[in-house]
């Protein structure tokens, strides 16, 4: 286990908690924080060093929190030496960078953990836009939000106090809408206008995104407002359209309501078994992982053509969060 941070403790307690893995050491930046963490949850080794954890244990199998700037070259040096591994999203800073970290390695070891993979009603709709029950796809409308601005802050104490422009939400949040849209099977999105607001420090914390893909019309909106992460996509079609947010699938047609609540399929660190026993895992294949970064990586390039809501940022500068 590489990362001890709120997603790498989630991964842990999955792991600690199952009787089909044995968790035989953790590595984290700091060594006192990763023995601390091994002690609580009976660990046995505990490293600030990788490689040396690496060249040091025995590993069959490995979960990679870690913070995007270094998951890319962990990947890669664990895929060199046959380990299976599931990375978090979204596994590289750039497209370039992973798909070089990747070009020596059996891209087939690893996956990566995008959320919305792991659930039984996204599946569903997945299922349905496969069928064509809903007819064409018109347009998609996709709303995430969160407290941002709080968690893009200098003081916070996780790797995300120190992101820079472009490495805020734009590449933690807009990169699972674009893998959901991936996942779902609709065309990957031709960008025709984007608009950002940031933190005075830099890191992005709202984004509006037009695109068209073929026929179909999308918007993504990322807004900085509540107090937890709430989602939804709305994708209307010919026949009917579907709902989908964090509580549930709802699909209206002529023939009525249907309601489907959201639900695991399984833990993300259950990839681990699947890609040992030669079984389909549930996240994202590495060279999908490549393409929903290389959509982000457009976003970056039209950054200086982004517009700043002048009014909401010198607010934010005043203080008024």
């Amino acid at each position: 286990m590489a990362g001890v941070g709120m997603s790498g403790r989630s991964h842990l307690l999955d792991l600690v908690s199952s009787d089909q893995f044995d968790v035989t050491a953790v590595c984290g930046s700091r060594i006192e924080r990763s023995a601390r963490v091994a002690c609580d949850f009976g660990v046995p080794k505990a490293y600030d060093d990788i490689t040396e954890m690496l060249a040091t244990e025995n590993i069959e199998g490995l979960v990679l929190a870690t913070p995007p700037e270094i998951t890319a070259t962990a990947l890669a040096m664990a895929l060199k030496r046959g380990i299976h591994t599931l990375a978090e999203k979204p596994a590289a800073l750039s497209s370039d960078l992973l798909e070089s970290a990747l070009a020596q390695v059996d891209s087939t070891l690893g996956v990566v953990a995008y959320n919305r993979r792991y659930q039984d009603h996204v599946h569903r709709a997945r299922q349905l836009l496969r069928s064509a029950r809903i007819g064409d796809v018109t347009s998609v409308s996709c709303t995430w939000t969160a407290p941002f601005s709080q968690r893009y802050h200098p003081m916070v104490d996780t790797y995300r106090r120190s992101v820079d422009s472009s490495q805020g939400m734009v590449l933690d949040t807009a990169c699972h809408i674009i893998d959901t849209l991936a996942f779902l099977q609709l065309p990957p999105p031709r960008i025709r206008k984007a608009r950002l607001d940031s933190q005075s420090f830099g890191a992005d914390i709202e984004l509006t995104l037009g695109h068209e893909s073929a026929d179909i019309s999308a918007t993504i909106s990322i807004q900085d407002v509540g107090d937890d992460d709430q989602w939804s996509m709305s994708i209307d079609g010919t026949e009917a359209k579907i709902l989908l947010n964090r509580m549930r699938l709802t699909v209206d047609s002529e023939s009525g309501r249907a309601e489907y609540p959201a639900a695991d399929i399984q833990r993300p660190v259950d990839d681990l078994l699947a890609l040992a026993s030669g079984r389909q895992a549930l996240g994202a294949s590495l060279p999908a992982a490549i393409g929903v970064l290389r959509v982000i990586d457009q976003l970056c390039a039209i950054r200086r053509r982004w517009q700043r809501p002048r009014a909401k940022a010198l607010g934010r500068l005043n203080g008024a969060c």
